[in-house]
Parts: structure tokens; C-alpha cells; sequence
């Protein structure tokens, strides 16, 4: 996920600088699930606002969801329900491991 430090809801006011940092931060992201976890595809995607089912409708973020032919993660099946076929907690060190190849300390400043 790619959270600005500017706290906004709407994108359309969002200074054109962040928006291409966090662009940038996406191109770097897509890399890393690529090349570190083995993602055929990846989806990004905003929900902006809670009609557009932001679960955070108050501050903006960018979703980086690696995917794999035939996976079944992050799909709504029924009534909502999501089926996640991993350890978060095991990809969540395996990031935080090859995050220094990927990005630098000045990144974290979007």
C-alpha cells in the first residue's frame, strides 16, 4: 500500500508532485512483487471515498495486489467474503527483507 503523508480524500486536490511520487513508489512496487515473489500480474487500485468502498474514505492509498494466473486471493466470492491462501504475517518479513533492493530511505518520504 502507498499512503501519502498528505492527508486529503480527494485525489483531484492532491498536489501533481505526490501523485507522481506515489506513481513512482507504484513502478518500484510492481517491481519487487515481480521479481521477489514470482507475480504474473498485479492490481492497483484506489477506492476513493466510501461510496467507492474506500475502507478509509478520509486519506487517500494506492493497493498493490500481486496476482497469479488461476489464484483465488482477493476474489469476492459471496456476501462479501474474501479468500486469502497465505501467511500474512510470513509475506509481510519477506517484504520487509527485500524492501532495501527496491527502495531507499528518501521513498518513505511521499
Amino acid at each position: 500500500m502507498i499512503i501519502p503523508h498528505h492527508h486529503t480524500d480527494k485525489l483531484e486536490e492532491l498536489d501533481s508532485e505526490v501523485w507522481l511520487r506515489m506513481s513512482a513508489l507504484a513502478q518500484q512496487g510492481v517491481r519487487l512483487l515481480k521479481e521477489s515473489f514470482g507475480a504474473q500480474g498485479v492490481n492497483i487500485g484506489m477506492n476513493l471515498g466510501k461510496a467507492g468502498g474506500a475502507g478509509i474514505a478520509e486519506h487517500i492509498h494506492l493497493h498493490l495486489v500481486p496476482r497469479w494466473e488461476r489464484d483465488t486471493n482477493f476474489i469476492t466470492s459471496i456476501a462479501d467474503t474474501r479468500v486469502y491462501s497465505t501467511d500474512f504475517e510470513r509475506i509481510y518479513q519477506r517484504i520487509k527483507a527485500v524492501i532495501p533492493e527496491y527502495f531507499t530511505s528518501k521513498d518513505a518520504d511521499v
